[in-house]
């Protein structure tokens, strides 16, 4: 992109969320370095508030939420925070490093205790954009590409895989055909993914 209107010409529906908000008075602050005693609490308390509504606990999940507040110790200029908040609420947080030519995310959650975050999730991805357009990088790798909302504001794929572990056989006959029809799983995001459907020719 030349400039961050090329990104909001391809995603017509972005500039109403970018409005609603900014109507709720969320912005989004971008941070280097370490994170103050509150914003680390407050990323732990997004990645737990997420944990909870998944159906799946990870073999580390148990430590994971305090993995992700102890890098927020991290005091590198290389360690970028883009927090989404207003006056009342935190609604979430990506965390990223820094490279030459590139931004990788290493974490990130929303506050899914709150019953809405007015479309924070794609304020913060295009203000993440907006930075790297303006810092002249030439991607950002946000991560697993997990639910539509995240698919539609993405313009690149690399195919990944996801697999499941229990030590108990049986559990993963059983989950098998719910994860066949999880959100990860649902047609949009198989087709962008290059997968065709069984059958299909």
């Amino acid at each position: 992109y030349s400039g961050i209107q090329d990104y909001l010409a391809k995603h017509g529906n972005l500039k109403k969320k970018l409005r609603k908000y900014a109507r709720e008075g969320g912005r989004v602050e971008m941070l280097t370095g370490r994170l103050n005693a509150e914003a680390q609490s407050m990323v732990k308390h997004c990645i737990l508030a997420s944990s909870r509504r998944s159906i799946f606990s990870l073999p580390y999940q148990d430590i994971y939420p305090e993995m992700c507040r102890k890098s927020t110790e991290i005091d590198h200029p290389r360690f970028l925070h883009f927090i989404c908040r207003s006056d009342e609420h935190f609604f979430g947080y990506h965390s990223f490093v820094r490279f030459n030519t590139h931004l990788r995310c290493i974490h990130g959650a929303f506050n899914r205790d709150l019953p809405t975050t007015y479309h924070a999730y794609e304020n913060m991805i295009y203000r993440v954009v907006e930075y790297a357009v303006e810092n002249r990088l030439q991607n950002i790798y946000f991560g697993p590409v997990l639910n539509e909302t995240k698919r539609r504001m993405m313009n690149q794929f690399i195919p990944t895989c996801l697999y499941t572990y229990s030590k108990y056989p049986g559990m993963l006959k059983v989950f098998a055909p719910i994860l066949k029809k999880a959100r990860m799983c649902n047609k949009q995001i198989r087709s962008f993914a290059g997968i065709q459907e069984q059958g299909a020719s």
